[in-house]
């Protein structure tokens, strides 16, 4: 039977409840169909005749799609529009349909009242917490509100729709709301509501990873404060701008940032503000390897607060000048520092600044080998709920990176991915450098070349994009013995060229060390194995007088490399065995892993003075040598004189003696090994 047919032998009053069902979206309400004013009996031919049929309780769709067709497109529009006002006004009285209601009434063209109804349900559906159905309901209103009508309300509800949308991590639409917010700031001249709109797209450009956008929105935020002031307020805003440029290692930019809101500082006669400009000037300089200048800085940071009684300004500036230490390479000294700052934090109650110390702290034990200690500073801050998501993503780097490097590959990978992830979302890019030279390294143990040229590479393109003058340098130099290794000469040149704008801007031990290194693998390249050694040796002294655990390990291994392929087995094994040492006590498998796959080419076996005894409790010929010396009764100086090595070598041999011989002291280690005739000498 046609759709005519069936139309046909129905009663009269049929087409009127079949034209308002074809309106409703399929499968339609039967009771809603009913308030429409249909009743019941009226229904029942449409079901007896199978024009209707129920696939659901007190629901309904049409049998024959044809027919519903057929029935709007001869419908008049002014019917259609009537039936669309009643049905989105009874669906606006009930509960959880006022999105159904706001479809019908935009049908109808009450474009007023769809926005309302919209609005309401995107209120409902984000105090459930369902924002992702809010953020759509709000941008679903506001694209029938007009820009010019209830601008305020308008506003309000752009910022919802921002709100709901960072929620449910849309951060790309969040962003294009404020723009339009920024827009409509400009449109009605509300300077206050652009520094508003202009700070909130610094946030989520930041989230998304466009640096550039949020530091244009920052600086334009700053401008627009000082234009407006007041003058407190144009400072803060000048020292949100500098820290972000210091957080990228912008440093110049942020040193210009700094001298505008110190002058609005001044003008505000805010004691507290000037205090942390001038900590955060020091931080720059030092950064920038102005260590007096830097100095100066936070010294000025440190008096002002404690003359004001500002305990939170004075912690900060003791962090700081902790801080400062790391850059000239005084990694210990650093340590010391940062726990007399933390004992301040402890004494003044200043917690989120302790976890900020922590989390420095844990820097300057990563460097120095004090690895059990990092890892347990770091859970007092990951396990404290109230700890700063800032603070969480600075101590949550290191634990992650010693993880990777000890070879636990089933969990510290993926924390050290999310530690990237959170370093990144936080503008940490001091951190970023040694998370892509951990990942570099581990995957040449690995032997993925590949994945570690691609760690390198990126790690070397962030460097072009800083004014970095000191973090970098780890990366660098792994980078360097990489790419000499692979015949890589232009990126080899690459990171030469990197180590000397480092090294004449900021001098010190472990820069100058590194331009030694690096230096080694350029004529390691070119067959110019006597330089290389050379340099080599320079390098690994260097870095033991910096006393940077790990790298001592590394460039031993590469020494002995080298020390094996130019002619000097002895010596060369003699390094593998301290890199093995050194490796050991920080725990590194994989780093073992690949020592032992080294070649060695020749001269394996120890050094004949050295006794078999000595050899086979794992003592090293220079260990062995630095022993009998001390059974002399020379002092670590007197040593390192006669053995022409530096007083940091000899303490880390001395040390390691003492870790195989299974002793605390000197004198009970130079006892055990003449009980052991190792010295050749009689008790």
């Amino acid at each position: 039977m046609t759709a005519r047919e069936q139309l046909i032998q129905l009663p009269d009053g049929s087409k009127a409840i079949l034209e308002a069902a074809a309106l409703l979206d399929e499968p339609f309400s039967v009771p809603l169909l009913i308030d429409l004013g249909f009743s019941a009996d009226a229904l029942d031919p449409l079901f007896d005749n199978g024009i209707f049929r129920d696939p659901f309780p007190n629901q309904a769709e049409f049998t024959n799609s044809e027919l519903r067709n057929g029935l709007l497109d001869q419908m008049p529009w002014s019917k259609k529009r009537r039936l669309c006002e009643q049905v989105g006004e009874l669906l606006s009285k009930r509960r959880g349909t006022l999105d159904q209601a706001a479809d019908f009434f935009c049908r109808a063209h009450r474009y007023s009242d769809a926005r309302i109804c919209r609005t309401q349900a995107a209120e409902e559906a984000c105090h459930s917490g369902q924002y992702a159905k809010a953020f759509s309901l709000w941008k679903h209103a506001l694209e029938i509100w007009p820009a010019s009508e209830n601008v305020d309300q308008r506003s309000h509800a752009l910022k919802e729709m921002a709100r709901c949308a960072r929620n449910a991590r849309d951060f790309g639409a969040a962003r294009l709301a404020w723009e339009e917010i920024l827009a409509t700031c400009r449109a009605t001249g509300s300077a206050e509501g652009e520094v508003e709109a202009n700070n909130q797209l610094t946030e989520f450009s930041q989230l998304l990873g466009d640096h550039a956008a949020a530091i244009s929105s920052l600086r334009k935020a700053a401008e627009l404060r000082q234009q407006i002031g007041p003058a407190l307020q144009a400072a803060r805003q000048w020292l949100a701008l500098a820290s972000y440029l210091a957080g990228r290692i912008r440093l110049r930019d942020g040193l210009a940032a700094l001298a505008h809101a110190r002058d609005a500082a001044e003008k505000a006669q805010h004691a507290g503000l000037l205090s942390e400009i001038f900590a955060l000037e020091g931080f720059v300089l030092a950064m920038m390897g102005k260590h007096d200048e830097a100095r100066m800085r936070v010294d000025c940071s440190l008096e002002l607060a404690l003359n004001n009684g500002l305990p939170m300004q004075a912690a900060t500036a003791y962090r700081f000048l902790a801080d400062l230490r790391d850059f000239k390479a005084d990694y210990g000294g650093a340590r010391d520092a940062h726990w007399r700052a933390i004992s301040f934090c402890r004494q003044q109650g200043t917690v989120s600044e302790e976890h900020m110390c922590l989390g420095c702290l844990g820097y300057a034990l990563f460097r120095t080998g004090q690895w059990r200690k990092a890892i347990e500073n770091a859970r007092k801050v990951l396990n404290n709920e109230h700890a700063l998501p800032l603070a969480r993503a600075a101590v949550a780097v290191v634990p992650a990176m010693i993880g990777v490097l000890r070879g636990e590959r089933r969990h510290a990978t993926a924390r050290l991915a999310d530690a990237l992830l959170q370093v990144r979302a936080n503008s940490l890019v001091t951190l970023e450098f040694l998370v892509l030279w951990v990942r570099a390294v581990m995957a040449g143990f690995e032997g993925n070349h590949p994945l570690a040229a691609e760690q390198y590479r990126e790690l070397l393109s962030l460097w072009h994009g800083t004014e970095d003058r000191m973090l970098a340098v780890p990366g660098v130099v792994s980078a360097a013995g990489f790419y000499a290794d692979l015949r890589d000469a232009a990126n080899l040149t690459a990171c030469s060229e990197i180590l000397n704008v480092i090294a004449q801007e900021n001098q010190n031990e472990e820069t100058r060390a590194a331009s030694r290194g690096v230096l080694a693998d350029i004529a390691w390249y070119h067959g110019d194995l006597t330089s290389a050694v050379a340099l080599m040796r320079e390098a690994v002294e260097g870095y033991d007088r910096v006393g940077t655990t790990l790298e001592m390990a590394f460039l031993r291994r590469r020494f002995a490399l080298m020390l094996a392929t130019s002619g000097h087995p002895r010596e060369a094994e003699e390094k593998r065995g301290e890199a093995s040492e050194l490796a050991r006590r920080l725990g590194l498998r994989p780093f073992l892993e690949s020592l032992q796959r080294d070649t060695i080419t020749a001269g394996s076996l120890p050094c004949e003075s050295t006794p078999r005894s000595a050899t086979a409790i794992g003592l090293t010929p220079r260990q062995h040598s630095i022993l009998s010396l001390i059974a002399k009764g020379l002092t670590n100086k007197e040593i390192a004189s006669h053995l022409n090595l530096s007083a940091r070598t000899i303490e880390m041999h001395v040390a390691l003696a003492l870790e195989r011989l299974n002793c605390r002291t000197r004198s009970e280690a130079v006892s055990r090994a003449m009980s052991l005739e190792l010295l050749g000498l009689k008790d």
